[in-house]
């Protein structure tokens, strides 16, 4: 799947995929004026946890990938997760980074930009 225009600040608030599966977010605020949303998750009306998460997100058949945001003593950012759609387990598959700008999942890969400009792109093999 490929996300052409979802923002980290412009993404579905709700949004059913798979056909069967409700995303929704809650609580939506900028972490900093004109920065990247973040808000409470739940799936299919199951709060996910109490942590807050970004967008955008991308799926495939059993698993959502979000960015998480992540705030400990002088150190803020996001991890990116990997969200089984039936138990809601989160794994976390990422180190912390400034930015997950998730652009696509293709062959095994996220595919990232780091920053909002598009500059930096990178991308984390998933292990199935």
């Amino acid at each position: 799947m490929i996300n052409k225009f979802e923002t980290t600040t412009d993404f579905p608030i709700k949004k059913i995929i798979n056909d069967e599966v409700l995303i929704e977010y809650s609580n939506l605020r900028e972490i900093v004026q004109g920065g990247p949303e973040i808000g409470n998750l739940t799936i299919n009306g199951n709060k996910v946890s109490n942590e807050f998460f970004g967008g955008p997100y991308l799926y495939d058949k059993d698993y959502l990938y979000i960015p998480k945001y992540s705030k400990r003593f002088f150190n803020v950012g996001f991890l990116l997760c990997k969200i089984n759609f039936k138990n809601l387990k989160i794994n976390i598959i990422s180190e912390q980074k400034n930015l997950f700008y998730l652009y696509k999942l293709e062959d095994g890969k996220i595919y990232y930009y780091e920053d909002v400009a598009k500059k930096k792109y990178d991308c984390i093999k998933i292990n199935e």
